[in-house]
């Protein structure tokens, strides 16, 4: 559930972000009520395009995305969006979340000083020996890779306890495909979700990651 979005909370420890996972609240309707705060009074239609409309800036302020890149992505489903109204987005966003700022730059420091940047959890590393580096890049790195952490120690944890017939056959990002035998799939349901539901600690931050699991048939009745 909105994996990147709570490493990001987890690395930068911004108390925004951080008070919307503790207190389970909607990322995208929060941050769809800073950047139209009469948000709550719009038609329930209304609201669900706005919420829509915020992923992709709320995801270029996370990870300091260009402007106008963020603009050409949002512009084809919504053409009525300038880029002047993105770059207000991204810069209202940007305020409400310092902690998230300053994160972007220790790791622009790190990078700079150390040559390298890692995973929050199993170290992880990407090397820039020449020193040379984008924000993007530099902050996109532990997050993918803090990610993939929390997916392997989950990979960790359920595979000895699989039933004999079970075994995973595919990972996407942040969704693991395991084969059972239909008798067993509601155990293998209750396995996915212990195994891989986890709190996570990091420099005294700490931020839940809960797991859904469903059962199909075909991976179109789980998607």
């Amino acid at each position: 559930a909105q994996l990147e979005a709570r490493i990001i909370a987890l690395l930068s420890g911004d108390p925004f972000l951080n008070d919307i996972f503790a207190n389970k609240k909607d990322i995208h309707s929060e941050f769809a009520r800073i950047v139209w705060p009469d948000f709550d009074t719009r038609e329930v239609s209304e609201r669900k395009v706005l919420r829509d409309m915020i992923k992709r800036p709320e995801y270029g302020a996370f990870y300091g995305g260009a402007v106008d890149t963020l603009w050409k992505a949002v512009v084809r489903d919504f053409p009525n969006v300038t880029i002047q109204m993105i770059g207000k987005m991204v810069a209202t966003m940007k305020i409400k979340m310092p902690g998230v700022t300053a994160w972007h730059q220790r790791m622009m420091r790190t990078a700079d000083e150390v040559g390298e940047v890692r995973s929050a959890l199993l170290g992880r590393r990407r090397c820039f020996p020449l020193k040379q580096f984008e924000l993007s890049e530099v902050v996109n790195f532990p997050v993918q890779s803090t990610g993939a952490d929390i997916i392997n120690l989950g990979l960790m944890d359920i595979m000895p306890r699989l039933p004999e017939t079970t075994f995973p056959i595919l990972q996407i990002h942040d969704a693991v495909v395991f084969e059972c035998d239909e008798d067993d799939q509601d155990l293998v349901k209750q396995l996915v979700i212990t195994s891989f539901t986890r709190d996570v600690t990091y420099e005294g931050v700490t931020v839940n990651f809960p797991v859904d699991a469903r059962a199909g048939h075909t991976w179109a009745e789980v998607n």
